[in-house]
């Protein structure tokens, strides 16, 4: 939730998982707009808007990542340390690895879109990994509306999102993505904590043992 005045994020979330966070500001002009949907993953980023029944972008991740640091570095003149430390996106545990990247790669989406929108224009909808912390959103949350400007803005985790988008705001969630594999259950858009499960058996385990077993080695230590 957000102080229409001042645009002060307030914190949905809970210890154990996030619900969900938004924050808007003054005015009427944006709320007839369809929401600007940004999916930020460690594979594909998504871009398109509410309403819609597929993205209007899929980009790969690492080549969205390589274009906006080369474009930083352009900028800046200095290659040389993105070239020592390359950019990460998301740390192991699913925090933020680089905010200024997160922005980068947000200006970069809006400016793939086919058609043109102003970041000042639309609401944003956020889809928010599962293993990410929550006061990370909140974090995005403020940057975006303060930094970008966004109209308004609201976060959820994709699980979430996945049962709505199925007509649904209660049921039992199973997103497998590249670095973990979650359950969650929903009851009422609300999540049950205690229902949370991850896994570290996702797409990038599944990946390497399929190239294993093709090439005739074990199964990476794990039946």
């Amino acid at each position: 939730n957000v102080d229409g005045n001042n645009g002060n994020v307030q914190d949905d979330s809970s210890e154990a998982g996030m619900q969900t966070t938004g924050c808007a500001r003054e005015g009427e002009a944006w709320a007839s707009k369809p929401a600007v949907v940004l999916d930020i993953g460690c594979t594909w980023m998504r871009f398109g808007l509410a309403g819609q029944s597929q993205p209007q972008i899929v980009l790969d991740s690492a080549k969205v990542i390589d274009a906006v640091t080369a474009k930083s570095s352009a900028i800046s003149g200095d290659t040389s340390s993105r070239r020592a430390q390359p950019a990460v996106l998301f740390n192991e545990d699913g925090s933020i690895g680089d905010w200024h990247l997160v922005l980068g790669v947000v200006q970069y989406l809006y400016g793939q879109a086919r058609e043109k929108i102003s970041l000042q224009a639309q609401p944003v909808l956020v889809c928010w990994p599962p293993t990410a912390p929550a006061e990370d959103a909140v974090k995005l949350a403020s940057l975006l509306l303060r930094r970008l400007v966004v109209p308004a803005l609201y976060v959820a985790p994709s699980p979430l999102l996945a049962l709505y988008a199925s007509g649904r705001n209660s049921g039992c969630c199973v997103l497998s993505g590249e670095q973990c594999t979650s359950v969650m259950c929903f009851r009422n858009g609300i999540l049950l904590e205690d229902s949370v499960r991850t896994s570290p058996l996702a797409g990038r385990f599944v990946t390497g043992n399929l190239q294993k077993k093709m090439s005739g080695g074990a199964l990476g230590g794990r039946e």
